[in-house]
């Protein structure tokens, strides 16, 4: 009974009319946008065909824009993809503690690992240089860039990363080393060998199976859509 009587009185409050005037046809578009809809009703089939087209074509768009944004939403970002994006990025960076590490930012001539220490890294000090594991807790809690050895970085994002994490985390690299090398004595006759040992090596494998035994691999991501993330002010 009280269903009928609210029924009853949302039809009351509707008027049948001929014409829209421009401030009626306003409203009505603004309140098909927003999936609301009108007290007035057109006394014309046409105009009611005119309408229920609008209306149905805002119910798809609005179901897909919503789709899109949540697609959106759900997927990694790539805004930053240098050193220079993340040094103008709103993100806080840190350093691993390493003695190479301060040596390198201090003197570093590359421009964007420049602008990265001058506004990131130099303003907080000693604050900066921080434990792996401290830099790889701030990284899983966002907003937050860490510049660490790759084998105590993905050692640490193995254990304590959930997988939807893992296929959120980005890669830069800051530093840019040469290729490692065995020094000897200029015209050494050990040279030769040398080389002819390392080439062995490499081919049967044996390099590659110290470096699966000593150094973490990368961790994959396997379910990138496992998992939904909360958007507040911030991600706004």
């Amino acid at each position: 009974m009280t269903l009928y009587w609210v029924s009853m009185l949302a039809v009351c409050f509707c008027m049948n009319v001929d014409y829209f005037t421009p401030l009626e046809s306003l409203l009505y578009i603004v309140a098909t946008m927003c999936q609301r809809g009108t007290e007035l009703i057109p006394h014309h089939n046409g105009t009611r065909l005119l309408m229920f087209s609008m209306q149905l074509t805002a119910f798809f768009i609005v179901t897909s824009y919503s789709a899109s944004i949540v697609a959106l939403l759900q997927s990694s970002s790539r805004a930053i993809s240098s050193i220079a994006d993340l040094a103008r990025s709103p993100l806080s960076a840190g350093v691993m503690d390493t003695i190479y590490g301060r040596v390198y930012y201090t003197e570093a001539q590359d421009p964007e690992v420049k602008e990265l220490f001058l506004k990131k890294i130099k303003p907080y000090g000693e604050k900066s240089f921080i434990e792996a594991d401290e830099g790889i807790a701030r990284v899983k809690n966002g907003l937050f860039a860490f510049e660490a050895e790759e084998n105590a970085a993905y050692k640490l994002v193995k254990e304590t990363f959930e997988q939807h994490d893992i296929c959120k985390l980005q890669e830069l690299s800051a530093i840019n080393l040469p290729p490692f090398g065995i020094p000897i004595v200029k015209g050494s006759k050990y040279r030769e060998i040398f080389r002819q040992r390392l080439m062995w090596q490499r081919e049967v494998g044996i390099i590659k199976r110290f470096n699966i035994i000593w150094i973490h691999r990368k961790p994959q991501c396997e379910f990138s859509n496992a998992g939904y993330t909360s958007v507040g002010l911030i991600e706004m």
